[in-house]
């Protein structure tokens, strides 16, 4: 999706799936707007990152674009961005996962995962609906996890088959 926000005028961008909505951006366009490439996948696909968060219900809001710079938001202030809290079943009006004690971390150009909790804050929409509110000037590649991440560092393996090296006196 290719959009052009309207210069000087409150402008909202809203992604849905079949059942849900999914993210929301809110902003004050500026006069100086530009095309805006604002795609969102929520697959793990091909993502390095993904493995810190096996043993865990983690989810991934990746806000792509075709070239580098296209998630900046031109607006007068930064943006009102809200990603929906996928820990609330609404069949049940159940929070799975207390807002409280879920981590949201932001993926650095870099490749470096950045917890970002202290930048979000949990709140319910007019709507009812349960988000993760920011505020932003760019959108990147958030993931929102029930517990902080882990690095896994494997043992090394007991090889039998490993022989010592004779002496052989030259050293």
């Amino acid at each position: 999706v290719v959009l052009k926000p309207t210069k000087n005028d409150d402008n909202e961008i809203t992604w849905e799936d079949e059942n849900n909505t999914i993210a929301v951006l809110k902003f004050a366009g500026d006069d100086n707007q530009t095309k805006f490439f604002p795609k969102l996948s929520t697959k793990w696909e091909d993502a390095d990152y993904a493995e810190y968060f096996a043993d865990q219900d983690a989810f991934i809001f990746n806000f792509v674009a075709s070239s580098a710079g296209k998630t900046k938001i031109a607006s007068t202030s930064r943006a009102t961005l809200e990603l929906y809290n996928p820990y609330y079943d609404s069949d049940e009006d159940d929070l799975r996962v207390e807002p409280e004690n879920v981590v949201i971390y932001m993926v650095g150009d870099d490749g470096s995962i950045n917890d970002v909790t202290a930048s979000f804050k949990a709140i319910e929409t007019d709507d009812g609906d349960y988000v993760f509110q920011t505020k932003t000037r760019e959108l990147g590649v958030y993931i929102i996890a029930e517990k902080p991440y882990t690095t896994a560092v494997e043992a090394p393996a007991d090889d039998d088959t490993v022989k010592d090296v004779p002496n052989t006196g030259l050293f």
